[in-house]
């Protein structure tokens, strides 16, 4: 086998190897795309209608309850440090 055509089989395996290096890439994408739209769907709980429903009611859902627990929280440690000071 000379160089030249040592030189394009070598260069076609590498090509083969990125195409299937891009091949793989975009099914990781398409799986994070569908991982995205789950974490969506579970952020709305049980729908918007029992978001809907709960706000009738003049409740928060649970995950707005821990929000402001969350906020309320940071607040109050700020709070505590400034009076450290």
């Amino acid at each position: 086998m000379d160089v030249v055509s040592l030189f394009f089989v070598l260069l076609w395996s590498k090509l083969e190897i990125i195409t299937l290096f891009y091949k793989e890439m975009s099914t990781q994408v398409e799986k994070i795309k569908e991982l995205v739209e789950l974490r969506a769907k579970a952020r709305l709980g049980g729908g918007e209608k029992a978001i809907e429903k709960q706000h009738d009611k003049g409740k928060y859902t649970a995950r707005e309850r821990i929000a402001m627990l969350l906020v309320q929280t940071s607040v109050w440690r700020r709070s505590i440090i400034w009076a450290m000071v």
